[in-house]
């Protein structure tokens, strides 16, 4: 009894350790959020599936969905700076989008599923991925 008991206790704590663990997108626009920002917001399912209809109308190729989108902007002289932050479905499509468009900013990171581009190299450098 006393080994059940145990064996419980482990597999529960185990599932809140994995439960509490934070995915990248997550994590990269927590980052983003505590630096000073003109303007941030989180894009909607709606404003996703148009994004999703310019990148197929672009070229680009994708075999799954992209999950989420961040976007912040920093007033700056004399060009206003900018951060995307973009959540794929899978890998594959992460690195197709990182390839084929984000890197012609000339600032693209990637984080598992996630591309991370902008203008903003300072703040996309800073990242701790």
């Amino acid at each position: 009894m006393k080994k059940l008991f145990a064996i419980l206790l482990a597999t529960a704590l185990m599932l809140c350790l994995i439960s509490c663990g934070s995915d990248a997108f997550d994590d990269i626009v927590s980052q983003l959020d505590e630096l000073s920002w003109y303007s941030s917001m989180l894009y909607t399912k709606a404003e996703i599936s148009q994004v999703e209809e310019s990148i197929g109308q672009a070229g680009i190729e994708l075999t799954g969905e992209v999950k989420g989108i961040a976007h912040y902007v920093k007033a700056s002289y004399p060009k206003n700076t900018w951060v995307y932050v973009y959540e794929f479905e899978n890998e594959e499509d992460a690195i197709t989008f990182k390839e084929q468009y984000a890197i012609n900013w000339g600032n693209a990171r990637i984080k598992e599923n996630v591309v991370i581009y902008g203008t903003a190299a300072e703040a996309i450098e800073g990242l701790s991925l």
